[in-house]
This record gives structure tokens, C-alpha cells and sequence, in this order.
């Protein structure tokens, strides 16, 4: 997994402060993984998959 979080961080040095990503609610890999990477689940909802978002640019 180490490879997502230098992906984030190349993007972030890059000036991308804002990633979403959209995911399903039974797709707990993904969540794993975009909350591993600084994504946090907003309350909005798109053809049933929860936004997560990360928009400081900061990893947890």
C-alpha cells in the first residue's frame, strides 16, 4: 500500500489539494484505502457510492 501514499504525496508536491474518490458502501477495500491515503466519507451520495474527499492536501 505504500505505493498510494507516494502517489498522494507526488500529487500533493504537484499542487493537487483535492482528491475525491466515489465508493460503493460494500466496498470496504476501497474505503480502506482511501482513509488510508487522508479520504474522508462526506454525507453525499452519488448513484448510491458515498463521496470521500481529502482537501487540505495532508496526509493522517
Amino acid at each position: 500500500m505504500r505505493w498510494r501514499r507516494l502517489l498522494v504525496e507526488e500529487l500533493t508536491t504537484r499542487g493537487v489539494l483535492h482528491l475525491r474518490a466515489h465508493i460503493h458502501p460494500d466496498h470496504h477495500a476501497s474505503m480502506a484505502v482511501a482513509s488510508h491515503v487522508g479520504l474522508a466519507p462526506t454525507d453525499h451520495f452519488h448513484d448510491g457510492e458515498r463521496l470521500w474527499e481529502r482537501i487540505d492536501g495532508g496526509l493522517r
